[in-house]
């Protein structure tokens, strides 16, 4: 092993222990009232992208559904 290879590891080592405090910092409540007003907000665009999502998903399938009811119509299975 090199002692490049040595100072890399080092080095995401050092990157892994500052993220793990991190990440400890967040789960023991240390956030401030900035970070906090920054994960809700967010927290609410995702929120309003998943309900735009939800919305395209049920026209696409109400728009699959109509035009697997007109091929039914078209081949009889079905009364208009």
């Amino acid at each position: 092993m090199s002692l490049e290879d040595v100072e890399r590891i080092m080095d995401e080592t050092q990157d892994a222990v500052e993220y793990q405090r991190q990440i400890d910092e967040m789960l023991s409540g240390s956030l401030t009232q900035e970070d906090e007003d920054a994960v809700l907000s967010e927290l609410e665009a995702i929120t309003q992208v998943c309900i735009i999502l939800g919305y395209i998903s049920l026209l696409w399938l109400l728009s699959e559904l109509e035009a697997i009811t007109q091929v039914c119509i078209i081949l009889g299975y079905i009364s208009p």
